[in-house]
């Protein structure tokens, strides 16, 4: 799971995911790493700084059953996501 190396860690070592863009990109490589649906959301839920946008965009609204298995560039959705970390940063 070298991917997650990629996403911004909060000061207790969790992922920052503050967008749907990150969720539905980490869930993905989730999918992709074999994780099936309900343990890759107890992954989320375990190791992710979620706010309530994304929670209930994508958690409490199931927006997740959604997601499948894709070709992601694991670099590429870390990268981004720390730029909306930023961006979200400079609007808050």
């Amino acid at each position: 799971m070298e991917y997650l190396n990629y996403f911004g860690k909060s000061r207790e070592d969790k992922i920052i995911v503050f967008d749907t863009f990150t969720f539905n990109n980490l869930f993905v490589l989730l999918l992709n790493d074999g994780f099936i649906h309900e343990n890759a959301l107890n992954f989320v839920l375990s190791e992710c700084d979620l706010n309530a946008y994304v929670f209930q965009e994508c958690i409490f609204n199931k927006a997740y059953l959604n997601l499948t298995p894709r070709a992601i560039n694991y670099r590429e959705a870390g990268r981004r996501s720390i730029l909306h970390q930023i961006a979200l940063s400079y609007l808050t």
